[in-house]
């Protein structure tokens, strides 16, 4: 079976894994270590669980969320979610921003 890596158990990051799961509180390391490691993250594909909690436009986890899925070696998002918007429209921006290279900030 492939190795995977999960942030709640194994520890540091390392580039020995075929498959990461990454808690939101580990999503900063694994930023870095993406942009530290890009030709070991080529077509790179990000499944989003539960990811009604990146639906708060200027939350440091959704921010960082983003930043993840601009990466260059980042081809594929998939968000899912029982509730992907709870209460307002809005909540769809960080999905848009992640899945959508044209939905910058310069709209």
């Amino acid at each position: 079976s492939p190795k995977c890596w999960v942030s709640t158990r194994d520890g540091a990051l390392s580039n020995d894994f075929r498959y990461y799961v990454v808690h939101y509180q580990r999503l900063g390391d694994l930023l870095e270590h993406m942009k530290t490691y890009p030709r070991e993250w080529e077509d790179t594909f990000i499944n989003i669980d539960e990811s009604h909690n990146f639906n708060e436009i200027n939350s440091q986890r959704s921010e960082i969320l983003v930043k993840i899925c601009n990466l260059p070696q980042v081809k594929n998002v998939l968000w899912a979610s029982g509730t992907p918007i709870k209460a307002m429209g809005s909540e769809c921006i960080p999905f848009f921003r992640t899945v959508d290279p044209y939905f910058d900030a310069s709209i």
